[in-house]
C-alpha cells in the first residue's frame, strides 16, 4: 500500500504536539484564556470614554434607535445582549457589563490565535501570535473598554482559525466556523462582510481535501437560520421593518453622500493614506 506523504501542519493536534514533545492535551490553551480575561479585566476603565460606548451602555436598559442607542446603523444586538446576560455578574453596572464581554471574547483571540498560528508555522509561530495578540497596545485598549472592538477580535481571531482548518480538510471546524460566521453581524456589522471572502476560499479549498458538499449545505442551512433568528430578535426590539427600514436609509444616504462629495481620486488618496500609516 502506498504511504501517503501528509504535511505536518495538517495532521491531528495531539499528533503534531506529540512530534514536538509535548502532551498530547493543550492544557495551556485555557491558561492562556484565563491570563486574558484576568489581565484585561484588571486594566478595564471603569468609565465611559467614546460617544458610542455610552450609547452601547444606554442600550443595555433602553435599546432605542431614533436616540441612537446604539448608534445606526444599529445591528449590535448579539453584543448588546451579551451585556444583558452579564448584568447580574456586575450589579447591574452597564459599563462593567460590556467591558466584561470585550475581556473574555479578546481572550479567547489568545487561545484561537495560538492554534492558528501552530497550525500555520509551528511553536514559535504560535507564541509570537501570542504574545502580539496580548502585549498590542491597541488590542489591549479596546479590550477594556465597552466597545465592540475587543469582542470582534476574539470572533475575528477565531474564524482565521477555524477557517484555516477548514481549509486543511478538518471537518470538525466547519460548525464553529459557520456559528462564528452567523452572528459575527451581531458583533460588528462589517466583520462577515469583510471575512465572507477568505471563508470562501477555506471552504473551497476544504473541499479539494475532502470536506463532503452535504457538510458546506447544511453549514449555509444552519448559518442562515442563526442569522435569521437574531435578526429577527432584532428587529423586533428595532420596532420591526417599518421604524428600522427608513433609519438605515437615512443613515445609508448620509455615508454615501460623504464617500462621494470628495469624488473619486479624493477617496483613492484616503485610502492609500490609510495603508500608509497603517502599514
Amino acid at each position: 500500500m502506498t504511504q501517503l506523504n501528509v504535511p505536518e501542519r495538517l495532521l491531528p493536534l495531539a499528533e503534531q504536539l506529540r512530534r514536538q514533545g509535548l502532551p498530547a492535551t493543550p492544557w495551556w490553551l485555557v491558561g492562556l484564556f484565563v491570563v486574558g480575561v484576568l489581565s484585561r479585566w484588571a486594566t478595564r476603565t471603569e468609565l465611559v470614554q467614546a460617544w458610542d460606548a455610552g450609547n452601547f451602555v444606554l442600550a443595555l436598559k433602553d435599546f432605542d434607535l431614533m436616540r441612537h442607542q446604539p448608534h445606526l446603523p444599529g445591528i449590535f444586538w448579539l453584543l448588546i445582549a451579551l451585556g444583558r446576560v452579564l448584568l447580574p455578574i456586575t450589579a447591574g453596572n452597564g459599563v462593567a457589563a460590556l467591558e466584561l464581554v470585550n475581556a473574555v471574547a479578546s481572550a479567547a483571540a489568545l487561545p484561537c490565535g495560538w492554534y492558528l498560528g501552530f497550525r500555520c508555522g509551528g511553536l514559535r509561530t504560535a507564541w509570537w501570535m501570542v504574545a502580539l495578540l496580548f502585549s498590542a497596545p491597541l488590542l489591549w485598549y479596546y479590550a477594556s473598554q465597552p466597545l465592540s472592538y475587543g469582542a470582534e477580535l476574539g470572533w475575528v481571531v477565531a474564524i482565521g482559525c477555524c477557517a484555516w482548518c477548514v481549509a486543511a480538510g478538518d471537518r470538525p471546524f466547519l460548525l464553529p466556523l459557520v456559528v462564528l460566521m452567523a452572528t459575527a453581524g451581531g458583533i460588528r456589522p462589517n466583520t462577515p462582510l469583510f471575512l465572507l471572502p477568505l471563508v470562501v476560499v477555506c471552504c473551497w479549498r476544504g473541499w479539494q481535501r475532502g470536506v463532503e458538499p452535504w457538510r458546506f449545505l447544511a453549514g449555509v442551512l444552519l448559518g442562515g437560520g442563526l442569522l435569521a433568528g437574531w435578526l429577527s430578535l432584532f428587529l423586533r426590539e428595532a420596532g420591526g421593518l417599518e421604524d428600522f427600514g427608513p433609519l438605515l436609509m437615512l443613515w445609508k444616504g448620509m455615508h454615501t453622500d460623504q464617500a462621494s462629495s470628495g469624488g473619486y481620486l479624493n477617496n483613492l488618496w484616503s485610502l492609500v493614506k490609510t495603508i500608509t500609516l497603517t502599514a
